[in-house]
Formats: structure tokens, C-alpha cells, sequence
């Protein structure tokens, strides 16, 4: 596979890092990005992937197995902590780590590697993962901060009320109904959805905040994330049969680095959120290296 399609991304995370390193622009412009990529580019970015792509019988398993993965990570993180003894604010952090995986990074090393086409995959695979965030998780933390369980309710209704969310039902709807995105709309849209890698990856480059080793339950909680999403994500598509970009995507996806929201999650469940914030950046600066690996070594082997 040709280096060439991922170069860009690099060169968006260090533009994000040098701006924030040199003083040019504050952290929080980061939030700011991620917040536009979230409720502006990305559920058009998804809507027009979706609207033209042609579904299979693979597609309707994509969101169960994105669910799935996240559930081999969060068994896996209760038997290292078991097999630990960590002290359950240790394990808490650890457990909600391992539950969350960052969708949105993998999104820009798809689209740069397997085309826009490719993203209607990982879209519906991040389905999976929404929801087990906002259900699975969700309870997990609030359990842990001993709060209203109301909230998981709460949690969901938030999801089905996304700008993602609603622009993949509008599109599966579209989809099946046989019509198409009208040309002009899809000519004025389509620039606002080619925003979603520049400005993601940017984004990340304006988070990135060094990484305290000294917290060595971080990496413990990344490789329990990653490398157990990855293994849990390659047994699926054995099962499910899965072959070519599907497999590669769901691949890709599977060993996502740790999700921001772990963070928000953390602080609901009063927990180490210091902790937390540096798995988060190690997650992203392997997932870098990963992601790539794992796309030029499946454009050879899936």
C-alpha cells in the first residue's frame, strides 16, 4: 500500500501540534473542531457515503459487531483487574478505558486509504459502539458514582438524537427507498463533508498533551483497549465470513484508540480522570502507527 494517501494525516497532526506548542492557538480550539466535526462534517460526510452506497447482508451485522467489540474489551479489563487486585478506583478508570473506543480517529484513515465508499462501514460499525457507550458504559459509570440510573435513559434518547445518528436513518431511509441525493445537494454538501479529515486530525494535534508514564496503569488500559479490540474484531470477521474492504474496515475499527468521552465518563464516575487523559494520549499517538500497520498489512492479507 502506498504511504502517500496517509501522509496528509501526519502532516494535519503536527500542523494541530506545532500551533498549540508554539503558543498560536489555545487548547481549546480543539474542543471547538471536534464539536463542528461532529454535528456538521461528519453526519454529512455520512449521509452522502450512505445515501449512494449499495448495502449488503454485512452491513446489517456492522453495528453488532462494533457493540461486541467493546464488550470483549470491557471482559477483558474485568479479568486483568481481577487478576491485579487493583483497588476499584483503578479499576474503574481501567474498565471505562477499555469500553470506549475513538471512532471518529479511524474515520480520516479510512476515507484516506479505502475512498468515502468505506465509510458507510465504519459508520454503522461506530453504531455499534454509540450505543454501547451510551447503555453499557453509561451504567457502568454511574454505578460506579452511585448516581440515577434515569441518566442511561437519558444517555440513549441523546444518541437517537445526534446529527450522526439522524443522518444515517435519513440516508438508510434514502437508500432502500431507491431514490438519490439530488445533484445539486450533493455538489453543495460535499465540501463541507471533505472537512471532516483535516479538521479531526487537527484537532487531535491541538489535544495532544505529553504523556505521564509514571501512571502505568494507562498503558495497561490502552493495550486492553486496542489490542484486545483488534482480537476480538479479527475472531468476528472469521465469524461472520467477512472479506475485503469490509473485513479491513471492521479491522481498523476494532483496535480504535480509547474514546474522549472515557474522560467525561471518568469524571461522572468520580474516578482518575489524570489516569484516564494519558491513556488517551498514548492511545492516539500508537493508533497513529497502528491504524496504518493494520490497513497496509490488510490491503495484503483480508
Amino acid at each position: 500500500m502506498p504511504i502517500a494517501p496517509l501522509l496528509p494525516i501526519f502532516v494535519f497532526f503536527l500542523v494541530g501540534l506545532v500551533l498549540r506548542k508554539s503558543g498560536i492557538v489555545r487548547r481549546d480550539l480543539a474542543d471547538l473542531l471536534l464539536r463542528i466535526v461532529f454535528h456538521v462534517t461528519l453526519p454529512v460526510l455520512a449521509f452522502l457515503a450512505v445515501a449512494g452506497a449499495s448495502l449488503d447482508v454485512d452491513s446489517i451485522f456492522l453495528p453488532f459487531i462494533g457493540f461486541s467489540v467493546n464488550a470483549v474489551c470491557l471482559g477483558a479489563a474485568f479479568a486483568y483487574c481481577r487478576l491485579t487486585g487493583s483497588a476499584w478506583r483503578e479499576a474503574g478508570t481501567v474498565l471505562l478505558g477499555a469500553s470506549v473506543a475513538n471512532m471518529v480517529f479511524t474515520f480520516p484513515f479510512i476515507v484516506a486509504v479505502l475512498g468515502e465508499s468505506a465509510l458507510v462501514d465504519a459508520v454503522l460499525f461506530d453504531l455499534g459502539n454509540a450505543v454501547f457507550v451510551a447503555s453499557v458504559a453509561n451504567s457502568l459509570a454511574i454505578r460506579l458514582g452511585q448516581k440515577d440510573s434515569v441518566a442511561v435513559r437519558g444517555a440513549l434518547m441523546r444518541l437517537l438524537r445526534t446529527p450522526l445518528f439522524i443522518a444515517l436513518v435519513a440516508a438508510i431511509i434514502l437508500n432502500f427507498s431507491g431514490l438519490r441525493v439530488p445533484e445539486l445537494l450533493a455538489t453543495l454538501l460535499s465540501p463541507i463533508g471533505k472537512l471532516t479529515v483535516p479538521l479531526t486530525i487537527v484537532a487531535l494535534g491541538l489535544s495532544f498533551s505529553a504523556i505521564n508514564l509514571s501512571r502505568s496503569r494507562a498503558f495497561f488500559t490502552v493495550m486492553l483497549r486496542m489490542v484486545c479490540g483488534l482480537v476480538g474484531g479479527l475472531f468476528l470477521i472469521a465469524i461472520f465470513g467477512l472479506e475485503g474492504g469490509t473485513a479491513l474496515v471492521v479491522a481498523v475499527s476494532a483496535a480504535a484508540p480509547i474514546g474522549f468521552s472515557a474522560v467525561t465518563l471518568t469524571a461522572v464516575a468520580r474516578l482518575d480522570t489524570g489516569q484516564i487523559t494519558a491513556a488517551v494520549s498514548l492511545s492516539v499517538l500508537i493508533g497513529m502507527f497502528s491504524t496504518s500497520a493494520i490497513l497496509w498489512l490488510g490491503r495484503a492479507f483480508l
